[in-house]
């Protein structure tokens, strides 16, 4: 065979290397020496998105699949696929941030253990395109005056807030805050007076995406007294170092204010203080914050602020508590069946097995036979009366604990009770204070606490929370809401005013 002359054995050389690189994606990628034939070709990247990316690469025997991949060259993240003898594999690269490069390399292994791996490769993410409303949730009208509303709303995702309301469906008004929030507080200003206002709300992400509430009606008030009066700070704990409130390294502040407030507690070894928490959204009648990591057996200083929806600030007075030392043994008051109001009678009709006791000339239904041992009665003391003997007796329906100086009145056929708020309220039902009977606590928690109210005179039902008297907008949102209607109690007047209104029920 004739020998070729340099010029012909170069061109022959660079033929050669160019039929290498045609044919490139057929030739191991970085291959060990150990594979053994064990081949990596169209090693492929697609459908890559904001956050995931799709690997693809043949293999030229059986084998299994693994990706590393990462920001850099040290990877720092691997996925594999649960097939070990394929020879075309595909992974997903999930879980990716947006707009970012990313570099990788395809690992695959055959049965015989030889190992081939990839050089390296990347790609860059695309732009994260939302299109995802915002979710609205829990639209409510939280306080209303002779002049002004606010309403409170919720989104799944940070969004701007717009109300637009009007004295009609068109709308003719509206507020805006251009603050990104996930809970949303807009106080409507200048409204007239015991008026009805159709309103919605509105959230638009940053990325443009708006949701729409549906349609909601409020009312302002007749008078004009919440308006102009001042913000008053009221029912601070706690009041005392006996407190349940307070422990070793923590107490608990709370306080109520007459209209929606934010909220802060100053508080140190002094009255200069030094420390502080504050509330988050939205603004509330009732205010609780927990002081933490506080000194063991130390006095503290504390004091609250408030600011109003209107911007009015209101700041209490200096109080002290001491935490609690690890010597410290609280003291619990056992009860004593000597302490609750005497039984002058035990009855029972003949048709029923419910038994009465007599207490101060008035029966009272024992819930149960465990609350009949605990009071120490007997059966052989019950006395077989006719009905109409037992219906002489009018019921107990003011009843105390022996320890407290809460008064309940209890709605015998609904199971409830209520606490009366103040003496003037008891006053104001005709209550004389001898007919109050002293029960045991297992007596009174067979009856459930109240939480819907209303008064006789008008259809308006109100649920009791926080402290507050909160209105429900209508008896489709009571019903959605699975609210009870036998467990509504009729109050008076004065009962319900004691009450501040709360956020109204949505």
């Amino acid at each position: 065979m004739p020998k070729l002359n340099k010029k012909y054995r170069f061109l022959a050389i660079i033929l050669a290397v160019s039929l290498v690189l045609l044919r490139g994606d057929f030739l191991p990628q970085k291959a060990k020496a150990s594979s053994e034939g064990l081949a990596i070709y169209s090693l492929n990247v697609s459908e890559v998105t904001h956050n995931s990316a799709k690997i693809t690469w043949r293999t030229s025997s059986t084998s299994d699949a693994k990706v590393e991949f990462g920001v850099d060259t040290n990877y720092g993240n691997w996925v594999s696929s649960s097939l070990k003898d394929e020879t075309y594999h595909t992974i997903i690269l999930g879980g990716l941030a947006p707009q970012t490069t990313y570099h990788f390399r395809a690992i695959s292994k055959n049965q015989e253990g030889n190992e081939i791996i990839s050089i390296d490769h990347i790609f860059k993410t695309e732009e994260y395109e939302d299109k995802t409303l915002p979710i609205i949730s829990q639209v409510r009208v939280s306080f209303v005056t002779g002049k002004t509303a606010t309403i409170v709303w919720e989104t799944d995702e940070e969004a701007d807030s717009t109300v637009e309301y009007g004295l009609r469906e068109e709308f003719d008004k509206r507020k805006y805050s251009s603050s990104k929030v996930k809970i949303h507080e807009i106080t409507l200003t200048k409204l007239l007076k015991e008026t009805y206002y159709n309103a919605r709300v509105k959230s638009k992400d940053k990325s443009g995406n708006e949701s729409v509430s549906q349609e909601f009606r409020f009312k302002t008030l007749e008078g004009e007294e919440l308006d102009d009066a001042d913000l008053i700070i009221s029912n601070i704990t706690p009041i005392s170092g006996d407190s349940p409130q307070i422990s070793q390294t923590s107490a608990q502040v709370t306080w109520q204010t007459n209209r929606p407030a934010d909220g802060r507690v100053d508080y140190g070894e002094s009255t200069r203080y030094g420390e502080k928490v504050s509330s988050t959204p939205p603004k509330s009648i009732n205010h609780s914050f927990v002081l933490e990591n506080l000194k063991e057996g130390t006095l503290y200083h504390f004091r609250v602020k408030s600011e109003d929806i209107f911007g009015k600030t209101a700041v209490s007075l200096d109080h002290i508590f001491t935490t609690k030392s690890a010597t410290e043994v609280p003291e619990v008051p056992l009860l004593s069946i000597n302490m609750v109001t005497k039984a002058e009678a035990l009855y029972k009709t003949a048709t029923s097995p419910d038994v009465y006791a007599i207490l101060k000339g008035r029966k009272h239904l024992i819930p149960s036979p465990s609350v009949f041992r605990e009071y120490g009665y007997r059966w052989e003391d019950i006395k077989v009366v006719a009905a109409s003997q037992l219906d002489e007796y009018k019921d107990a329906k003011l009843v105390k604990l022996p320890h407290e100086k809460n008064v309940y009145f209890l709605y015998l056929e609904k199971k409830i009770k209520k606490a009366i708020p103040n003496e003037k309220v008891f006053l104001s039902y005709g209550h004389k204070w001898e007919e109050i009977v002293e029960i045991s606590s297992r007596d009174l928690v067979a009856y459930s606490d109240i939480k819907l109210v209303k008064t006789q005179d008008k259809p308006s039902v109100y649920l009791l929370e926080g402290g507050a008297k909160k209105p429900i907008f209508s008896a489709e949102v009571f019903e959605r809401r699975g609210y009870d209607w036998s467990k509504i109690g009729v109050v008076n007047k004065t009962d319900l005013d004691s009450y501040p209104t709360g956020e109204m029920i949505l």
